[in-house]
């Protein structure tokens, strides 16, 4: 039997923001919403991503800019860099389990996998994604 999901990794790139790098690229639509969205639901989320230095750090400033911090537990120290527990990391249990490697071992919603849906553009299609997952975010759904 398939279980709830609790917590997901999900991409910046092409995922939360179009591709452009180095820079980064205009919001996807949909995607501040379903990540409220998902939040909203109890869903931990994890941001994985190949931004490393200076380049994620304007990752998590766009995300502040967003409105999106809460959502990855992210504060702004006074030079305005981002520090986060759940960036580029495995949650506690997983660590446990697998030790603490950069390869986030969750289920991800990601523009590069070919089972995440996408846009006719490349990005994810969050409206898709949302219909597919709400079934197994909602706290209210039932094990079958």
């Amino acid at each position: 039997p398939m279980t709830r999901i609790t917590a997901l990794a999900i991409d910046f790139d092409g995922t939360i923001c179009y591709e452009d790098w180095p820079f980064i690229g205009a919001p996807v639509p949909v995607a501040k919403e379903s990540l409220l969205e998902l939040a909203g639901y109890g869903v931990t989320l994890y941001l994985a991503t190949a931004r490393e230095g200076e380049y994620l750090d304007m990752a998590l400033i766009r995300l502040y800019n967003m409105d999106l911090t809460p959502v990855f537990s992210s504060r702004i120290d006074g030079q305005y860099r981002i520090k986060s527990a759940r960036v580029n990391c495995n949650p506690p249990d997983r660590i446990a389990l697998y030790g603490d490697c950069r390869k986030l071992v969750l289920p991800r919603i990601d523009d590069a996998d070919p089972f995440t849906p996408r846009r006719p553009d490349g990005a994810v299609d969050w409206p898709r994604v949302m219909d597919g997952l709400r079934h197994y975010v909602d706290p209210a759904w039932k094990e079958m």
